[in-house]
């Protein structure tokens, strides 16, 4: 049993009544069924509006978790390469690393990584901390 509002003093008349209690007036059979399938599609339509929006946030949220994972995957992908030692990293630098080479491949450069790398490690920083692990893709670029 549901509530219709009764047409001629607006007071809440159950949708089976055949008067209003509240005014007498003749509630009209036709007139309740139109006003029940007012309400009806009025409540499937709000129905459909709160599905259709809680569909879009949530297939928004599942991309937004597929690109988060893509970029936690690639960025794993990319420290697991990486060396995990200042020892790793002084390979690199000699050349002898299987993924890392130097990108300037001059005395210099390699001077002054090996020196870097050697005052942090006396430091105790440890290696993922140090200047050139920060900052390794300005010295070294993968072979692959």
């Amino acid at each position: 049993m549901a509530l219709i509002e009764c047409p001629e003093c607006k007071k809440q008349v159950s949708n089976i009544a055949k008067m209003c209690p509240h005014c007498g007036y003749k509630l009209n059979a036709t007139e309740i069924k139109r006003r029940n399938k007012k309400v009806l599609w009025s409540v499937i339509f709000a129905l459909l509006t709160i599905l259709t929006i809680g569909l879009f946030f949530y297939i928004s949220n599942e991309r937004e978790k597929a690109k988060q994972a893509q970029e936690n995957f690639l960025e794993f992908l990319q420290e697991s390469s990486m060396p995990g030692s200042y020892q790793d990293a002084r390979f690199a630098t000699a050349g002898t690393h299987p993924n890392w080479e130097l990108i300037d491949n001059t005395a210099s450069a390699s001077i002054f990584i090996n020196f870097k790398l050697d005052e942090d490690e006396k430091k105790g920083v440890p290696f993922k901390e140090s200047i050139i692990y920060k900052n390794w893709d300005s010295y070294f670029r993968s072979k692959k």
